[in-house]
């Protein structure tokens, strides 16, 4: 049993191990191994030695406390050879007895003051119970419990570590890059995949308003009519949808692993964006929820684990960092272009020279400030009070630069703005 138990970390054949060695110990046809969830307080049938068929016709999951598994488990005492047609606390009894399996016997795997599972030892007749067996078979427990042990040690480093890894590949994508399209839709397919959903959404909080940012399945396919709709959004008030106003609230992820059966968000989405179970996290900056982030499954509701959720927070957590450090990029490049758009003005307006080569000038570095597609200089008439565009400039590469008036009639450009009050006010010159 020690050489059975010690010959893997994974799990699965840690447990079909034990189960092997204890069918061969007691000569049983049939034997089942269970593994208690801490959090839902029920027992699971991880596996089985024996028939596949009679394992299908019998309970798969037991309440703590139900059953001979789930009684061992809950009171931590074992129970040997307990006739199935008699006894009250054997589950399945009525089916046991026809498969040839009467007498059970049950015993716990606990580890100090954890129970972990059991296992279920299946015969026809009932086998001598001495002390020299129920030693043997606490042996086989602790053989067992420290077997599961190890492998949910193994299990859970194992976790860490994939979740250590696709962490790493989200930030390494954040850091990558300050152009926003281009770092959204590359981190959204990244946190998608590394979150083992089939989409993941992100939304900002604008002034009470939803923001989409962007929305990508995990495999990078396009659905334009569903962005259409998720851009939509933006008309309703963040806090109106249930789960946003939730996450926002209590700061923590909403889970919802059937849609069908939560009110947490409008019915018509459930259609619209295909939705089928969904996680709602928030994305907090500076102790403020600044937005969500949704991940989504959309082929069928998938129950989310823990780990997941605790993924989905930490990289939240570094997505907000990121749009906050894009958002500072952002306004530094705009203020960087105004104040080199105002000194290269400032220093042609400086220079002597003709106006009209002035002007000219100053349109290029309007134009590329502002990314107009063309600039003009008008000026007012002294004599006709009307406007006279002295220059016109096309900065694209398909047109050509030139004057307002043509060549030949030499007719003033627009409008006519009122006469001054007074005869003597002084004629203004103004530039749009």
């Amino acid at each position: 049993m020690n050489r059975l138990v010690s010959s893997s970390l994974k799990i699965d054949e840690v447990l079909t191990n034990i189960a092997a060695a204890v069918a061969r110990f007691f000569d049983a046809p049939y034997v089942s191994v269970w593994v208690l969830d801490p959090a839902s307080r029920r027992l699971s049938r991880w596996l089985v030695h024996g028939d596949p068929a009679v394992a299908g016709k019998l309970e798969r999951e037991l309440p703590l406390g139900e059953g001979a598994i789930g009684w061992v488990a809950l009171h931590r005492q074992p129970i040997f050879w307990a006739d199935a047609a008699k006894d009250p606390r054997v589950a399945d009894g009525a089916r046991l007895v026809r498969r040839g399996l009467r007498y059970v016997t049950a015993y716990p795997i606990a580890m100090g003051e954890s129970v972990l599972g059991a296992f279920a030892v299946h015969r026809a007749a009932p086998s001598p119970v001495t002390p020299e067996t129920a030693s043997l078979l606490g042996s086989l427990a602790a053989q067992a419990a420290i077997a599961l042990e190890n492998a949910r040690l193994y299990s859970e480093t194992a976790r860490r570590l994939e979740e250590t890894g696709a962490l790493l590949e989200v930030v390494e994508i954040l850091n990558s890059t300050l152009d926003t399209k281009r770092l959204l839709k590359r981190v959204a397919i990244k946190i998608a995949e590394v979150c083992r959903v089939d989409r993941c959404s992100l939304v900002l909080w604008e002034g009470g308003q939803v923001a989409p940012l962007v929305s990508q399945y995990a495999d990078g396919r396009k659905a334009p009519a569903q962005w259409v709709a998720f851009q939509a959004v933006a008309s309703r008030p963040f806090l109106e949808i249930p789960a946003n106003a939730r996450a926002r609230e209590t700061r923590r992820p909403v889970v919802v692993n059937d849609a069908r059966e939560s009110d947490l968000v409008p019915r018509e989405w459930l259609e619209t964006f295909g939705l089928k179970s969904y996680l709602v996290v928030p994305m907090i900056r500076q102790d403020q929820v600044i937005g969500v982030m949704t991940l989504d499954h959309c082929e069928r509701p998938v129950p989310f684990e823990p780990s997941q959720v605790d993924l989905a927070m930490t990289i939240a957590g570094q997505l907000a960092l990121s749009l906050e450090n894009t958002r500072l990029y952002t306004e530094v490049q705009e203020r960087l272009r105004e104040a080199t758009t105002l000194m290269n003005v400032g220093q042609i307006l400086s220079r002597p020279g003709p106006a009209a080569e002035r002007m000219r000038q100053v349109a290029r570095e309007v134009a590329l400030a502002c990314g107009a597609d063309m600039v003009g200089a008008y000026f007012l008439d002294e004599r006709s009070h009307r406007t006279r565009c002295s220059w016109r400039r096309r900065p694209r590469a398909a047109s050509r630069s030139a004057r307002c008036s043509s060549s030949g009639g030499g007719r003033d450009a627009s409008f006519s703005p009122p006469r001054p009050a007074s005869s003597r006010a002084s004629p203004r010159r103004w530039a749009s």
